[in-house]
């Protein structure tokens, strides 16, 4: 899970080139899942763009258990989990998570943490601000940062 996210998708090619497998893990670090539950879950939260098949999701549940970023239990159907070196790989991409997410109009969830809300802060801003003069996009970004630190002084009782 080392390359970055495509920018386009298509039907056919709709997740570039290792995005399936970052997604299954974003999905899979919510809950433990089978792999007809992946599908009907990337055909519910992509579709109809994109159209889950076992060509494509097998094959990706294969590497990521052959990678060790998920466990496969031993019942029937066999449900995966996301492992602590998976989580660590997840947390790692949380870029490309975030521009999968800005490209598709999905919210993957992979988290909360300031690092996930930054990162699609900047996914969902970076073409724009490539646009903007950067003394304007210099004010904007500074007010943002007054108008998050206000917030945190507030939060701690300042």
């Amino acid at each position: 899970m080392t390359d970055t996210a495509a920018k386009n998708g298509s039907k056919r090619g709709f997740f570039g080139y290792g995005e399936l497998p970052l997604v299954l893990v974003a999905m899979l670090a919510e809950q433990p899942q089978g792999a007809y539950e992946l599908m009907a879950e990337l055909d519910r939260r992509f579709g109809p763009a994109y159209t889950a098949s076992p060509g494509g999701t097998y094959p990706a549940i294969e590497a990521l258990l052959e990678s060790k970023l998920i466990a496969g239990d031993d019942g029937r159907p066999k449900r995966y989990r996301l492992t602590r070196v998976g989580r660590q790989a997840l947390t790692a991409r949380l870029d490309d998570v975030a521009a999968i997410e800005v490209r598709t109009g999905v919210n993957l969830q992979v988290g909360t943490t300031t690092d996930a809300v930054l990162s699609r802060f900047v996914a969902r801003t970076r073409d724009a601000a490539l646009l903007v003069a950067p003394d304007a996009l210099n004010r904007v970004l500074d007010d943002t940062a007054k108008t998050i630190e206000k917030l945190a002084n507030k939060g701690a009782g300042k």
